[in-house]
């Protein structure tokens, strides 16, 4: 279900009936009251996706809505564009973990990345393409870094080159992840070593594999064949860096 409105729900009749069975909500927070969504708090506690566009910095309907759930597994969310980091959002989401399984950030800059216990699909988009250097990034590394999820099987990641902390993440799956996607071009490749170590020492378990490569790491994808036994798709795919070409498929 999508929800548009800026109207009271009381005045839509049945209303608290309806929501009570909805299990999939799509906001859009910019076209909605705070109290709107306070009163959905009360009665619509049973969803199990929530997507949620135009994320602005704090919302308090929106909390208390996420704070009301019972069973909530899926979690999207889109940007507004000239908001930062919601940190209530992200502390609300870490009362969930015990039910989130699924969690998608549309931009690095949204929540603070926290772990969720039982957390199995993550994804990660950089669609901002916020420089290696800025301040996003390097806020975004120490999430990284601290970040674990024992349970996460699929990792994918879009625009980000934090392959030390990336690596220190894959190293805290306990050996659960099955498909791994990290795209990324015209980045700095430091670390990237460390990352490709971390995916042969910690995923043995590990069937899709999607990464970017130059030709000074293409010898360390040995240790990757010879311990992933699991693997049945392999993309290699080149990092534009002093003039590399490297696309392999298996």
């Amino acid at each position: 279900m999508d929800l548009y409105t800026s109207q009271p729900l009381s005045l839509f009749q049945g209303a608290s009936t309806f929501f009570y069975n909805v299990k999939k909500l799509s906001i859009t927070i910019n076209c909605i009251l705070p109290n709107t969504l306070h009163e959905m708090a009360k009665f619509c506690i049973y969803l199990n996706e929530l997507i949620i566009h135009n994320c602005s910095q704090y919302n308090s309907g929106l909390i208390s809505l996420i704070d009301s759930q019972k069973n909530l597994k899926i979690v999207s969310i889109y940007p507004d564009s000239k908001a930062g980091t919601c940190k209530e959002l992200g502390k609300v989401l870490g009362r969930k973990g015990n039910t989130i399984n699924d969690l998608s950030l549309y931009s690095i800059n949204i929540i603070p990345l926290i772990s969720l216990v039982n957390l199995k699909n993550l994804l990660i988009y950089n669609f901002e393409l916020y420089d290696i250097n800025s301040i996003e990034i390097k806020r975004f590394r120490q999430y990284l870094e601290n970040s674990k999820f024992s349970n996460l099987q699929i990792l994918d990641v879009y625009g980000l080159s934090c392959f030390k902390e990336l690596a220190t993440l894959i190293k805290n799956t306990e050996e659960n992840l099955l498909e791994i996607s990290i795209i990324t071009k015209y980045v700095n490749t430091n670390n990237l070593e460390i990352f490709i170590n971390s995916i042969a020492n910690n995923c043995p378990k590990v069937r899709d594999l999607s990464i970017g490569i130059t030709s000074k790491e293409f010898i360390l994808i040995k240790s990757i064949l010879l311990n992933c036994r699991n693997l049945i798709c392999i993309e290699f795919d080149s990092i534009c860096y002093e003039n590399d070409i490297i696309v392999m498929k298996y």
